[in-house]
């Protein structure tokens, strides 16, 4: 799962949702006693990803995007997860997308005075693109996709990605679908631990 899918997960608890985030862009050096609000959204982080690294139907989905994508099909994954998410957020929130990302962005502002300098203007920039939208359009993942095949190490087709999510859409939007509730459940002591802080 991508930024957006990790964000819901947080529920509303400002620490939980600004650990969450943390946890991909922070290095291991940048953790100090400034992190310690933040820490269970770390943990809550690694859970999700976690449970969905050994989940059999994001299994499935590797397997089926794994002919084009090779090594880097779990990345593939987890954009086009955020993707599906985007679709099909109605029935995952009661807010609109958008409201939903404005008022998560003006959360991690609220907290970005504590953060080292080094992410400050990385967060503000990714806050200034939509970064919690940028995975639910067709243009945000062809931009995306591009910009990782630039960086790619090993040898992959990312510009495949869009094509095979329109090609396996139902079979992708079914496996989410037996996949997410079961992440929401596996997540739900963190958000009831975080209420209680």
């Amino acid at each position: 799962m991508n930024y957006l899918a990790h964000t819901l997960l947080s529920g509303k608890n400002e620490a939980l949702i600004v650990g969450n985030f943390l946890a991909d862009i922070l290095r291991k050096n940048e953790y100090g006693p400034w992190m310690e609000p933040y820490l269970l959204g770390v943990d809550l982080h690694r859970a999700i990803d976690h449970f969905t690294d050994d989940h059999p139907s994001i299994k499935r989905i590797n397997a089926i995007l794994r002919p084009s994508h090779r090594k880097y099909a779990p990345v593939v994954t987890d954009i086009l997860l955020d993707y599906i998410l985007g679709q099909a957020w109605h029935m995952h929130s009661s807010e609109s997308i958008q409201g939903f990302a404005d008022l998560r962005y003006e959360t991690i502002r609220m907290h970005l005075p504590v953060f080292p300098d080094r992410i400050k203007p990385i967060v503000a920039k990714m806050i200034d693109g939509n970064f919690l939208i940028k995975y639910t359009t067709i243009e945000g993942l062809m931009f995306t996709f591009e910009k990782i095949q630039e960086a790619a190490r090993f040898p992959s087709d990312f510009s495949q990605a869009v094509e095979d999510l329109e090609n396996y859409y139902d079979t992708l939007y079914l496996e989410f679908n037996h996949f997410f509730p079961d992440l929401v459940e596996h997540t739900q002591s963190y958000r009831i631990n975080a209420s209680k802080l």
